[in-house]
């Protein structure tokens, strides 16, 4: 009976304890085993004082073996209890940091990250920015015209609640309409001309950062400043700073060449167990092309504007608006136009593989969370709530806070199945990826069904 009970023992400890039963049980047994021959050689031999004294010593040893041994178990099962306590609690503390999307390991030397392109999981944790330390960091990397306004007037939000806890910087370069494409072919960028952001020491004052090898020409001279201040909060001392928000619009390189340093920032956090959050979002092609079109087509009198300019608003100069695949070009080159010359276009176009590879390789590998403008008030904005103040608001939000809602143009109704049509064929590889996105980035993801 006792041995059944031992096998099934809901723990260590008590397992233990009625293993070292069973084995008194069989000790107590051998005992009066003992105790009976001796007994029966002392009517023999008359030497019963001896005999007797024999008989308390020998119960006495195996007395004090069988404690010696419970003792023993007693340590070792509690030691590896402990271990297995300890194994448990570093999951979990490690489930409370977030995990990237893909496999990164890092290794005692040199922090190398190693990406795994065959296997993407969903996140199953959000960091936490509303309590605890300071010094975590929130990255947007902005698309013109998916909800970036929304998503903004959230982080001044967030700065109004806790000013002596966030901060919120926005990147972004000023308008030079004289500037031309590079001859670079976007086929080969990011195979051989990998931006290299060096180790965990990038970021101090003698730190060479690289040219871009986008065909959007530059340096990344103007990212200098502000990945020192993304190092300085990530390596930051307990309670010494405060979260960083930082807002990425139009900066010159899109999401290849900004991808190194979101992988070197996140690394950064997990070495020194800061929050780190990098998203960005995504909208439908055809609602996407319109919004684009009174933005920066459409009598639009700025420097950041594009240089082909439409007084009215027809069905036909819409129509010849439209770039190619616009979102995948935003998403690899650069987030905003920012009086970008025609050359820009032609030179930089995407190709199907090229937005595959850029959702696939680099998007879903560097990115925790690609939302959507369409659903930006029921995912987005409560996703950003939960991790920035611990309120989802219910799960979502009454009113979107977009300040920029443009008023609707004539042509908006005027749109027919084949104009439409038309539009959609050239959005084709935008529409793959926000297809993609829909059907791969639910909040299920984090919180269940």
């Amino acid at each position: 009976m006792e041995w059944n009970r031992m096998q099934q023992a809901p723990n260590l400890y008590e397992k233990a304890q009625l293993e070292f039963r069973v084995k008194a049980k069989s000790d107590r047994l051998e005992s009066d085993a003992i105790s009976t021959a001796i007994g029966a050689s002392m009517k023999k031999k008359g030497n019963r004082r001896f005999l007797l004294a024999f008989i308390i010593v020998a119960n006495a040893m195996l007395f004090f073996h069988s404690s010696f041994k419970l003792a023993m178990i007693m340590h070792a099962q509690k030691k590896k209890s402990m271990q297995i306590m300890k194994m448990k609690k570093s999951e979990f503390m490690a489930s409370e940091q977030l995990v990237p999307v893909n496999v990164r390991k890092i290794t005692a030397k040199k922090e190398h990250i190693e990406t795994n392109t065959t296997q993407i999981m969903p996140l199953q944790s959000l960091p936490n920015f509303h309590t605890g330390d300071g010094g975590g960091v929130v990255i947007f990397y902005h698309v013109a015209k998916t909800g970036g306004s929304t998503i903004r007037n959230l982080f001044r939000k967030q700065i109004k609640r806790k000013k002596s806890y966030f901060l919120y910087r926005r990147l972004k370069n000023n308008a030079d309409r004289k500037q031309k494409a590079a001859d670079v072919d976007d086929s080969n960028f990011g195979k051989d001309d990998d931006v290299d952001v060096g180790d965990d020491n990038v970021g101090d004052d003698d730190e060479d950062i690289p040219e871009s090898a986008s065909c959007v020409d530059g340096t990344l001279n103007w990212l200098r400043s502000i990945d020192k201040k993304v190092m300085k909060r990530l390596k930051s001392v307990p309670h010494s700073t405060k979260h960083l928000l930082l807002e990425v619009h139009g900066a010159n390189l899109g999401m290849k060449g900004f991808a190194p340093f979101i992988q070197k920032w996140r690394k950064t956090s997990q070495v020194h167990g800061k929050p780190f959050f990098a998203f960005t979002i995504v909208r439908d092609p055809l609602p996407f092309a319109i919004s684009y079109f009174k933005m920066y087509h459409h009598d639009c009198p700025h420097d950041w504007c594009e240089h082909d300019q439409f007084k009215d608003a027809t069905v036909d100069n819409f129509v010849r608006s439209i770039i190619p695949n616009r979102q995948c070009f935003l998403l690899s080159h650069r987030s905003a136009v920012e009086g970008m010359d025609s050359s820009f276009y032609s030179k930089c176009k995407v190709t199907e593989k090229g937005c595959d590879d850029l959702y696939i390789q680099t998007m879903k590998e560097n990115l925790d969370w690609i939302g959507r403008t369409e659903e930006l008030s029921s995912e987005t904005i409560p996703l950003l709530s939960y991790i920035l103040s611990g309120d989802s608001s219910g799960g979502k939000l009454k009113k979107p806070n977009n300040l920029k809602i443009a008023p609707s143009l004539a042509f908006e109704d005027a749109l027919d199945e084949a104009t439409t049509s038309k539009i959609i064929s050239l959005s084709k590889y935008d529409q793959v990826i926000y297809d993609k996105v829909k059907e791969e980035y639910k909040l299920s993801n984090f919180f269940g069904n």
